[in-house]
């Protein structure tokens, strides 16, 4: 049951990306999109940058923050109203040097993580770098139950 589970995971996985790739192909270019300049990258996230305005500049960080949270809301609002705010989270950072934050829109995933996808990586790696001893080691075995099965197959 708990490997259906996980299949049924990776599929809703594959599914929330292809409607967050169709969703960002879809309004691309559109003026909201234009309004709120955002970018994507080739992972699929969405990103944009908020400045402050120059009203603003003397302010500390909390207060700052504050106010660009409540400037983000009709971006928060866009990203909803086009039908990811249930397949993506949001996280944003100062960046350095500057009094603006970088926010980003991120696909959230349930089954596929990174390390997740480097192990299966790893073990299919293996797999088939070992596929002749796997071979060697199933025909060795049937080999050796071939005498077994032949007794068992002449007794009844």
């Amino acid at each position: 049951m708990i490997g259906l589970q996980k299949f049924k995971d990776f599929l809703r996985d594959i599914n929330h990306y292809r409607k967050l790739r169709r969703a960002i192909r879809k309004n691309r270019g559109t003026a909201d999109w234009e309004r709120f300049k955002l970018r994507t990258d080739w992972v699929g996230r969405i990103y944009t940058v908020f400045n402050p305005l120059p009203a603003d500049k003397g302010d500390d960080d909390f207060v700052l923050q504050t106010k660009l949270g409540e400037r983000m809301i009709p971006c928060h609002k866009y990203i909803s109203d086009i039908g990811l705010s249930e397949i993506v989270g949001v996280s944003g950072e100062k960046i350095p040097d500057s009094d603006s934050y970088l926010v980003v829109y991120y696909p959230i995933f349930k089954y596929i993580t990174t390390w997740r996808m480097v192990r299966n990586t790893i073990i299919l790696a293996l797999f088939i770098y070992f596929i002749p001893e796997i071979i060697h080691f199933f025909t060795w075995i049937g080999n050796l139950l071939e005498p077994v099965i032949y007794k068992l197959y002449k007794l009844f």
